[in-house]
């Protein structure tokens, strides 16, 4: 569930990548982007790893699930800005 200000803040996010990587080759741009798609997904297995371990309490399963979550959306963010930059060098 989002809210206004944290959508504004997904958008001010994804106009600052777009514009760093305007300013990269190609390479760079794609190397950037799979560097910032990869450090959430090293989080998610954390997180998953953690919740394994079954003596877990309720507050601390539920701290990972909302960690998960934010890296998930953290990455759908990432994976938004680059088929948006994509879409925009096509133009």
């Amino acid at each position: 569930m989002s809210n206004n200000n944290s959508e504004g803040s997904d958008n001010s996010n994804k106009d600052l990548l777009i514009s760093r990587w305007n300013e990269l080759s190609p390479e760079e741009v794609l190397s950037d982007a799979f560097h910032e798609i990869r450090n959430p997904i090293y989080q998610i297995v954390g997180f998953i790893s953690m919740l394994k371990d079954t003596n877990l309490s309720s507050d601390e399963i539920s701290r990972i699930v909302n960690n998960l979550f934010d890296q998930a959306i953290h990455s759908k963010n990432i994976v938004d800005s680059v088929y948006d930059y994509i879409n925009t060098k096509q133009k």
